[in-house]
C-alpha cells in the first residue's frame, strides 16, 4: 500500500503572520510616544515574526503511515506498530481532537481506559510530544482528523488480515 504522508498544516502560520504584521504597525505607531512601550512591542513582535516564521518554513508535526507502522514526528519521534495496536479511537480532550492507541494486552504500553483517562492531562503537558504513546494529536494536521482515524482503522483491519494469511 501506499506510504501516506501528513505534514503540519502551513496554513495557521501563515494566518498568523499576516496578523501580526499590521497589529504590531498599528501597536508600534500608537507606542512611539513611550520609548520604552516601543521597546517592548518591536522585541515582542520580533520573537512572535521569528517563532511564526521558524513553524512556517519548518512545521514540527508530521505523521507517516505505511504497512507496518505510524511514525508521529513531532520535536520527538516515536513509533506504533500496528502488530502492537487492538484499534484506534477518536478522543477529545479540552477541545482538541485526538486519536487514541488501544494497545493489545500483551503488549508493554497496555494501560486501561481508566488510567489513560485518569493520566491524559500529564501525557498532553509533554512539550516535546504530546500523548505519547497512547494519543495522537490531530491539531493543525492538514488532513481532518476524522479521515486520518478512517486511513488507520482501515490499515490496521488490512495488517490483521494479512497477518492471519500468512
Amino acid at each position: 500500500m501506499k506510504v501516506l504522508k501528513i505534514n503540519y498544516s502551513k496554513k495557521l502560520p501563515a494566518i498568523g503572520l499576516l496578523i501580526l504584521v499590521p497589529l504590531v504597525g498599528v501597536v508600534a505607531y500608537f507606542s512611539m510616544c513611550n520609548k520604552d512601550a516601543f521597546r517592548f512591542v518591536s522585541a515582542f513582535a520580533a520573537v512572535m515574526f521569528v517563532n511564526l516564521a521558524i513553524e512556517l518554513i519548518r512545521g514540527w508535526r508530521r505523521i507517516v503511515v505505511n504497512d507496518e507502522c505510524i511514525e508521529v514526528k513531532s520535536r520527538y519521534q516515536w513509533t506504533v506498530c500496528f502488530r502492537d495496536v487492538e484499534d484506534f479511537y477518536p478522543v477529545t480532550y479540552k477541545g482538541q481532537y485526538l486519536i487514541g492507541i488501544h494497545y493489545k494486552q500483551e503488549h508493554e504500553n497496555y494501560r486501561t481506559d481508566e488510567y489513560l483517562d485518569e493520566t491524559r492531562e500529564t501525557r498532553m503537558g509533554y512539550k516535546l510530544s504530546p500523548g505519547a504513546p497512547y494519543e495522537i494529536p490531530t491539531r493543525y494536521l492538514d488532513i481532518k482528523p476524522q479521515e486520518l482515524l478512517k486511513q488507520l482503522n482501515e490499515r490496521l483491519h488490512l495488517q490483521k488480515i494479512t497477518s492471519r494469511t500468512e
